[in-house]
This record gives C-alpha cells, structure tokens and sequence, in this order.
C-alpha cells in the first residue's frame, strides 16, 4: 500500500513537548488548520508570498495531512481541566 503523500515528504517530527504545550495560547492558534503545531502547518501544501504578506496557500486534501500532529483545541481544553 501507498503510503499517504505528507508521509513521503518529510520525517515525522518529535511529538510536542509538555512545556511547549503549556505555552499554547488562543492567539497563537495557527491561522491555517486551527490547532497548534511545533514546526509549519502540516495542512498547508504550498504557500505563495509576495514581499511580506502570504497571496496564496494551498491545503493538503483532508486525507492528506497529518492531524495528529495538531493539538486540537479540544483536546488542549480537556488536558486543561
């Protein structure tokens, strides 16, 4: 079986520590997939920029990409309580 393209193209970076955890905040959510993340967004496949501002991003197909990488807000809300 094929193995799913995200996976092809690059290792699978360390899981996401405690303490970078703790320093999750609403504001710093990633703008793209809604979560956090330690490194890019894994959703993003491409992005264009043009001097400073992003003017184009285009996303891995749902199946595509590697949620577990992502903490969801979520599941940070439920590790909170």
């Amino acid at each position: 079986m094929d193995q799913p393209a995200y996976q092809r193209r690059m290792p699978r970076p360390t899981p996401i520590s405690s303490e970078e955890r703790a320093s999750f905040t609403p504001e710093t959510k990633c703008r793209h997939c809604g979560g956090w993340h330690a490194r890019s967004c894994p959703r993003v496949r491409r992005m264009v920029m043009t001097g400073e501002a992003i003017t184009e991003v285009e996303f891995w197909p749902w199946d595509e990409w590697p949620h577990d990488l992502v903490v969801w807000p979520e599941a940070l809300e439920q590790e909170r309580s």
